[in-house]
């Protein structure tokens, strides 16, 4: 492996194909979003932009891997894939920009939340690097930084938070998908405790990042198509208004509150609910 990484050889690996798979698959969902977005009108076109940004400079790190650009010799002489880790630190923020414009969630929240996840990514970048003690430090501080995503998804991506801004259709067809598919980033953190404890082999790890990669950016891209899509709102809503999304801010977390509140008593999709928050 690691003479094979030293320099590329003329026969494709199957470590090769794997990526090369993944930047193809990137590759054609950022021109199916690009092509998707002429369907709007050019001031409404912000969230399918970023959309574009994040599935085509997937396949541009997924490729510089392929092309064997950023590859690292960590202290215990296992190769580290930088431009996962540079995907990762580009990407992973506006999948988060995305879902906070949507949401219509405070924009300081979300950049914590984004300065966060960067930090988290190089802590597993230094941690995959280093040996040792100091490996699992890192490990512990990226594990530190990501703590605040699982609260965000878990408590404030709420069922009637989706159905207040893209109707009850979209939040009963939804939800669920878009909540499984950003708990789905939970599954990162243990490929790459397998992989620097060389539990698995490396073309597994690659394996399982990269099919995780697909579901994660893909997954989210397409999910977020279809929101939009099928939202019962789309002419009276613009999401690149900074102005309209300032003043729905407040709104968003008044939502929130009053959907925890009403859990208590009883299920977040039930009638009752639905007639409550519309009387609110």
């Amino acid at each position: 492996m690691t003479a094979f990484y030293k320099q590329k050889g003329m026969m494709m690996t199957k470590e090769d194909v794997v990526v090369l798979v993944d930047a193809v698959a990137m590759g054609a969902a950022f021109f199916y979003i690009l092509f998707d977005s002429f369907k709007l009108l050019p001031s409404r076109r912000f969230v399918h932009y970023l959309l574009g940004f994040i599935s085509g400079s997937s396949a541009i790190c997924y490729y510089m891997i392929y092309d064997r650009i950023l590859m690292i010799r960590s202290r215990d002489d296992h190769i580290l894939r930088g431009a996962e880790y540079l995907d990762w630190i580009v990407t992973v923020p506006t999948m988060l920009v995305v879902v906070g414009i949507m949401g219509r969630f405070p924009f300081s929240s979300i950049f914590v939340l984004c300065c966060l996840d960067i930090f988290m990514n190089i802590c597993g970048l230094l941690g995959a690097y280093t040996c040792g003690y100091s490996r699992w430090i890192y490990f512990a501080m990226g594990c530190f930084f990501f703590l605040p995503q699982w609260i965000f998804f878990l408590n404030d991506f709420d069922y009637a938070l989706v159905k207040k801004y893209f109707g009850e259709e979209v939040a009963r067809k939804y939800f669920f998908t878009g909540r499984c598919l950003f708990l789905s980033r939970m599954v990162f953190p243990v490929i790459w405790v397998l992989e620097v404890t060389q539990a698995v082999s490396y073309f597994t790890a690659l394996v399982m990042f990269s099919v995780m990669a697909l579901i994660a950016k893909i997954g989210l891209c397409f999910w977020a198509l279809a929101c939009l899509h099928d939202s019962t709102y789309p002419e009276n809503d613009d999401f690149s208004s900074e102005a309209s999304i300032e003043t729905e801010d407040e709104n968003a977390l008044s939502v929130i509150r009053s959907s925890k509140t009403n859990s208590k008593q009883s299920s977040p999709r039930s009638d009752k609910k639905d007639k409550d928050l519309i009387m609110r």
